[in-house]
């Protein structure tokens, strides 16, 4: 993309304007292709930088499947019709693609062929509708060996006496994508019973040789990224390690989450 030679990119499932390490060069690679198609449910920062923005249905307006591990099938069924002139992203594949077919009937064609092929279709496709899931037969399950001296030895050739900065998600917001709904914000972590933002915590050795204390404001650098966020003092943390939430920091996204906290992606 940074040398100009790419056309177009369709943008699904992910921010890179906001999540990938290094958000700035992607965003100033990603203006200099001619088409950026955004799918997306939500306004992001990806989206902000493409000309063409299509507005996906909701996982409860739309159809779809998935496989969590071989055999095992589930079906995602709407509950609700669709609230805005939306489509699904198999919709838009279909559309792309000249299929006049629906999303809805292209999955019960997908699974006639596939994943019900063999007797009744109509009478099973109703009961894995019923039951929202179908297992098939089990296959050979494979072989995996595994050495947990070998690993614990690679894990000890790694450590270092460095400081590390750790960074994590939390449980209500995680990688930033659903921050625009208020309660998660208000969430409290299980750990630090913090909400609104994120924070860096230090280990108690350290903020007592230190004379830092919870909301002492600290700045830390990796690479090109200084952060300057509020101290938490944390029981039971690693001594050397320093740790940032991820999923902070939103410049493009609903009121509740613009502008709060700092991006550590």
């Amino acid at each position: 993309m940074d040398s100009g030679e790419v056309d177009l990119v369709i943008v699904y499932g992910v921010n890179l304007c906001f999540t990938y390490c290094d958000n700035a060069r992607f965003t100033s690679a990603l203006k200099k292709v001619g088409n950026r198609v955004a799918l997306v449910e939500t306004p992001n920062e990806t989206s902000k930088n493409c000309n063409t923005v299509l507005g996906l249905d909701h996982s409860m307006e739309a159809w779809g499947d998935a496989e969590a591990y071989r055999g095992h099938y589930s079906l995602q069924q709407p509950t609700i019709t669709r609230l805005f002139n939306t489509r699904s992203l198999t919709d838009c594949l279909l559309k792309w693609t000249g299929d006049n077919r629906d999303g809805y009937t292209y999955l019960r064609d997908f699974w006639k062929e596939s994943v019900l092929a063999d007797g009744d279709f109509n009478n099973q496709w109703k009961k894995a509708l019923h039951d929202g899931v179908y297992v098939a037969a089990a296959g050979k399950a494979a072989e995996v060996k595994v050495s947990a001296a070998e690993a614990a030895s690679k894990i000890s050739s790694e450590a270092t006496t460095k400081d590390e900065l750790v960074t994590y998600q939390k449980i209500g917001i995680g990688d930033g994508s659903l921050g625009h709904l208020p309660w998660l914000q208000e969430l409290p972590d299980p750990l630090t019973r913090a909400t609104w933002g994120n924070y860096i915590t230090v280990n108690t050795t350290w903020a007592k040789d230190n004379g830092v204390k919870t909301g002492d404001v600290l700045e830390v650098k990796a690479g090109k990224t200084t952060l300057t966020l509020p101290a938490f003092v944390a029981p039971g943390q690693a001594k050397g390690t320093f740790g940032v939430a991820v999923g902070y920091g939103r410049t493009e996204s609903g009121l509740a989450s613009l502008n709060v906290g700092q991006n550590a992606f």
